[in-house]
């Protein structure tokens, strides 16, 4: 139900709080700076690494596909 954001493409990132996220980020997240199911994301960029796939949205980046689940559609 929520997707964590976080600094850099890799669950070796650290995850973002909700203070820095941008506005509307913080907007559609909950009081731990999760993305909230169903929330509509920008892509700026995509990162492939050992069959993940991450996607940079304007608050950080976020998993879209991790360990064969599918966490964007």
């Amino acid at each position: 139900d929520s997707l964590n954001v976080r600094t850099g493409p890799g669950v070796k990132y650290a995850v973002k709080a909700k203070k820095d996220l941008t506005k509307d980020g913080q907007k559609h997240s909950n009081a731990r700076g999760q993305l909230k199911k169903g929330t509509k994301v920008t892509c700026q960029q995509v990162s492939k690494n050992n069959g993940n796939i991450w996607m940079k949205i304007p608050s950080g980046w976020v998993c879209a596909y991790y360990q064969g689940k599918k966490y964007i559609g």
